[in-house]
């Protein structure tokens, strides 16, 4: 591997974190779609338009952390034999700074949503009964799947500041 083949597949990785981050919370908007009034018709195409959204920032996140190299080989273009050959280590210490970099941008951005959760998770949902849109509360089902996005955001981005182990090792092992 090169090093602009390097830098490209590390952009890559680092939009690829950015898609799955935005995937997993589109679940919390599907549950939102689910609790509001409106009519089947309209709920049904929400739903579907939500869902396809879903599959969509998947897909995508899947492309750009598992399948980065073809479209990093269409970046960096064919003339880019004269670049010397990467060590191992440099492959390694490039993944894990980026990994530990979006990481900290994860966990920056989910400080606030301590202040907002830990209540609920303490005190039951019974906390925000009272947010109600159109007559109907959402504190069921909206703040659980939010509870449950927020978990998983706050340990996927534990999981990078830590470097990303089996993924950098996948990484370099390719």
């Amino acid at each position: 591997m090169t090093r602009p083949h390097l830098i490209a597949k590390l952009l890559l990785a680092a939009a690829g974190i950015d898609f799955l981050i935005d995937t997993i919370t589109n679940i919390s908007s599907i549950a939102f779609i689910l609790n509001l009034n409106y009519s089947h018709e309209n709920i049904t195409a929400r739903i579907i338009l939500a869902i396809f959204k879903f599959l969509i920032f998947l897909s995508l996140s899947f492309i750009l952390l598992f399948r980065s190299d073809g479209i990093a080989r269409i970046i960096i273009g064919r003339d880019t034999d004269q670049f010397p050959q990467v060590n191992k280590k440099w492959i390694i210490a490039g993944f894990q700074m980026a990994a530990c970099f979006c990481g900290l941008i994860i966990i920056y951005y989910r400080i606030n949503s301590l202040f907002y959760y830990i209540p609920i998770i303490v005190n039951g949902t019974n906390t925000l009964s009272y947010l109600t849109i159109q007559g109907q509360s959402l504190a069921s089902t909206r703040m659980i799947a939010g509870v449950i996005s927020e978990i998983i955001k706050w340990i996927f981005g534990l999981y990078l500041i830590i470097g990303a182990p089996q993924y950098v090792n996948w990484q370099c092992e390719k």
